[in-house]
């Protein structure tokens, strides 16, 4: 029995021309039956032309005898289940058999309605009479494997299955590389095919079929999936009628399916609307766009003759030409030149653009036309022809004077505006200018031209001219560049008679001092007060400073952000400045973001006066100023804090000083006076002078010892004997002790360059120094080098002592107080130290 589909889409009829190369028979019928397609394979198999059987019903064709089924049961299924398979055997007028393995499917619509049926048939007729003859199951796959396609068999009782050398090879295998396994083969199945193959085995172990064909995707060795058309029967039953040996075959249709898609992706992509007919002019293909286009659904449109879509006043020419282009058929555009229209359903008429094409194949010609829509196009085309004509009028009546002229000085256009300023007439175009205006003013006037054009950019600026009565005018013009013409540059202008009030302008400008406030409020968030209208405009910058995205506001808008303890005060400086006389104005205080945060701005603005003094217009800026005022902020908190530091360090060094006073007080002068008071004692109980002149040395120790501590707190040798003398006076008494040796290198060329404090200073670091090399360093050598260098004193100390690691060990007192004198005098203080490796100081201060 055979099946059919009805007038299929266009992929389906496209599909045709790749399917007339498969060794299937295709055929395809109506609703009714009524065959319509009937493939290259289909007229070999059956021996019958598609001439013998085009629009005959299936009945009057086929004559089946069925194997495993009746034609009753068979349509019945069909009709019912929407698909029937078997085996059936076809007699043909040479009397040969042919037996036929089956499938046939209903084919329906987007509503679900039945429009036609496809049968795919094929030709087992050498393996099914081989399945009587030969005995073995190996020399039967051999000669199914004749047609060149894969051979599989399952048995059904102890799940064995086999697969020749050709489906391990369609899959990309060798025989040994590819198990006769059904899990091997099961594994290979796409996911999205799985169900369907489920769906068969268990049909087969229903015993509700017994044959099938489908078609599914399996995975070839190189990891990419390919189709494959997978048929099989069952060719052995068990007493009761189940099935005991399935046996199939498996063909490669990747190319067939990928190449259905590749169409199908190919029209349905297109812009345009596709619509396919035969020689005869019989709409065969059209795509989605085409349905969009004319209003038609593919089943109201397919059969009908192209005509159906031409307007009837075209119908009779459109035939005429349609027999024309059959004759020698080419791509060209149709009716190029012309204005083409195609009819839509409702009858409307809609301009168009068709593009033709020719499809050769062995059915005879098709031909392939490709409809644009041209409406809107048509409808900006009119509206340009429109503003056009527009823009013509607008040019001559403008009241400005608007021209174009090239590259030569030549007029190419002038207004009435421009021939009526300059009493100029139509006779003028062409000619240079040179040849109407003295060429001074031409010499300007052309060489803001070149300007224009070498730049590329529009020009704004202010001309001299001479009027109809000879004198001088002024004028505001904006040239701008035009497209050339045949290689000549152009360019446009538009003037504007400005010299009743350039004078005006002048002072206003003059009084406003307009660079200048242009210059104060072209930086951060630029705003434009309308006082008027009572409307502040804001920059693109506002919102990047302040996050708010509304670019025009009321005042209050902008006072309501002002922070509580500041908007009233704005509000009143604001009126003030407004309702005064004053020019500028400016003010700083706390604006909100949109994220509710404040930041500090100074706001400035400038007010511009009417005649009458009033206020009509404030332009200013909002400048962000936080990070400036934290960092101020920062820096008084960072004065505060070195002053405190040395305050601190002054106290701390005061008390030490009166702690050593005190203590050297007490340990010495004292103790020395304690003992001068008991010889006194001695002296005059025992009346021996020995007594008196021991008094008198100690006494004198006293006095030295006293002039000592006096001199450690006022070097008074700084004022006598100058820096070098006061710092050798020092180190001479180190050295007279013979604990450590301090060599001291002076290398000042004028003392004189060295302010009085800065050498206090220096000699003060020094005895700091020293006294804690002494204390702390265990040293046997000191090293002092005093110098100076690119404007500053450089002062270095170098011990030999025990060091220290600075990472564990904190500053001392002693160098707290080197760092604060250093950096009191805007110096700085360094320290070089390692365990074992010494101390070394060094020290710079500005002159």
């Amino acid at each position: 029995m055979s099946s059919d589909i009805l007038k299929t889409s266009y992929l389906e009829k496209l599909s045709e021309l790749l399917l007339d190369n498969v060794s299937d028979a295709i055929i395809s019928t109506d609703e009714n039956f009524i065959i319509k397609t009937w493939n290259k394979a289909a007229e070999r198999i059956y021996d019958l032309s598609l001439y013998d059987v085009k629009d005959r019903m299936t009945s009057e064709v086929f004559q089946y005898e069925f194997l495993n089924d009746s034609v009753e049961t068979s349509r019945k299924k069909l009709i019912e289940e929407g698909e029937w398979k078997g085996i059936v055997i076809f007699t043909r007028h040479d009397g040969k058999k042919v037996f036929l393995s089956a499938s046939v499917s209903k084919l329906r619509n987007e509503n679900d309605d039945t429009i036609g049926f496809v049968a795919v048939n094929r030709d087992i007729t050498d393996a099914y009479q081989l399945k009587d003859l030969l005995q073995n199951e190996q020399r039967l796959s051999f000669a199914l494997q004749g047609a060149g396609d894969g051979v599989w068999e399952y048995n059904f009782q102890n799940k064995e299955v086999y697969y020749s050398p050709a489906y391990k090879k369609m899959l990309g295998f060798t025989d040994h590389e590819f198990q006769n396994d059904s899990q091997e083969w099961r594994g290979r199945i796409h996911p999205d095919d799985l169900a369907l193959i489920i769906e068969v085995e268990e049909k087969y172990n229903r015993n509700q079929i017994e044959s099938h064909s489908l078609e599914y995707r399996l995975k070839h060795k190189s990891g990419n999936y390919i189709w494959v058309l997978d048929r099989g029967m069952v060719t052995e039953k068990t007493g009761d009628g189940k099935p005991v040996k399935l046996i199939g075959t498996q063909t490669n249709i990747d190319y067939q399916k990928k190449a259905e898609e590749k169409i199908k992706s190919f029209l349905e992509s297109a812009p345009d609307a596709m619509v396919i007919t035969n020689e005869k002019g019989i709409v065969e293909i059209i795509n989605t766009q085409a349905e969009k286009l004319f209003g038609y659904n593919r089943k109201e449109m397919i059969g009908k003759p192209i005509e159906y879509l031409i307007p009837d006043r075209h119908i009779d020419n459109h035939k005429s030409h349609r027999d024309i282009f059959s004759r020698n058929a080419q791509v060209h555009e149709m009716g190029k030149g012309l204005e083409l229209f195609a009819k839509k359903k409702n009858g409307e008429d809609v301009p168009v653009e068709i593009r033709l094409s020719p499809i050769h194949s062995e059915e005879g010609l098709m031909i392939s036309a490709s409809i644009r829509d041209i409406t809107e196009r048509k409808k900006t085309e009119q509206e340009l022809v429109k503003a056009q004509q527009l823009l013509q009028s607008f040019m001559k009546n403008t009241p400005t004077m608007n021209w174009i002229i090239d590259e030569k000085n030549c007029f190419r256009f002038l207004n009435n505006s421009y021939m009526e300023g300059f009493n100029l007439g139509s006779q003028h175009l062409g000619k240079s200018m040179y040849e109407i205006f003295p060429p001074n003013i031409c010499d300007v006037f052309v060489e803001n031209n070149w300007r224009v054009w070498n730049s590329g950019s529009a020009l704004e600026t202010v001309e001299e001219g001479i009027g109809p009565d000879g004198k001088k005018q002024v004028y505001q013009i904006f040239k701008f560049p035009l497209d050339p013409e045949d290689g000549v540059r152009l360019l446009g202008g538009v003037a504007l008679d400005i010299t009743s009030d350039i004078i005006n302008r002048q002072q206003l400008r003059l009084s406003n001092e307009r660079y200048d406030y242009v210059g104060k409020a072209t930086s951060d968030a630029i705003w434009d007060w309308d006082i008027q209208t009572d409307i502040i405009y804001r920059g693109e910058s506002f919102t990047s400073l302040f996050g708010y995205t509304e670019m025009s506001a009321p005042t209050q808008f902008k006072l309501d952000h002002i922070h509580p303890n500041d908007r009233e005060r704005i509000s009143a400086e604001l009126k003030k400045a407004i309702e005064g006389k004053i020019e500028r104005w400016q003010d700083e205080y706390l604006f909100q973001c949109a994220d509710g945060s404040y930041k500090t701005i100074l706001d400035k603005g400038f007010i511009i006066r009417n005649e009458s003094g009033h206020a009509i217009r404030m332009i200013g800026a909002m400048q962000d100023i936080t990070e400036q005022r934290k960092l101020q902020d920062q820096l008084v908190k960072e004065e505060e804090r070195k002053k405190k530091e040395v305050l601190q360090a002054i106290i701390h060094a005061q008390e030490r000083e009166r702690h050593e006073i005190s203590h050297e007080l007490h340990d010495n002068v004292s103790q020395i006076l304690t003992t001068c008071k008991l010889l006194l004692d001695a002296a005059i109980q025992q009346d021996d002078k020995k007594y008196l002149q021991q008094t008198n040395e100690n006494i004198q120790k006293a006095i030295d010892e006293i002039r000592n501590i006096s001199h450690r707190l006022n070097p008074a040798t700084l004022t006598f004997i100058g820096l070098e003398g006061s710092i050798n006076d020092l180190l001479n008494k180190i050295n007279n002790t013979g604990s450590i040796k301090v060599n001291f290198s002076y290398l000042l060329t004028d003392i004189n360059k060295v302010h009085d404090d800065i050498q206090l200073a220096i000699f003060r670091i020094i005895q700091e120094q020293v006294n804690n090399i002494i204390k702390h360093a265990e040293a046997k050598k000191v090293i002092i080098d005093l110098s100076e260098e690119n404007e500053k004193i450089k002062l270095t100390i170098t011990d030999d002592g025990r060091g220290y690691d600075l990472q564990v060990k904190k500053h001392g007192l002693g160098l707290r107080n080197i760092f604060n004198r250093a950096e009191f005098h805007k110096g700085t203080a360094q320290i070089f130290t390692e365990p074992g490796k010494g101390f070394k100081l060094q020290v710079q201060i500005p002159l």
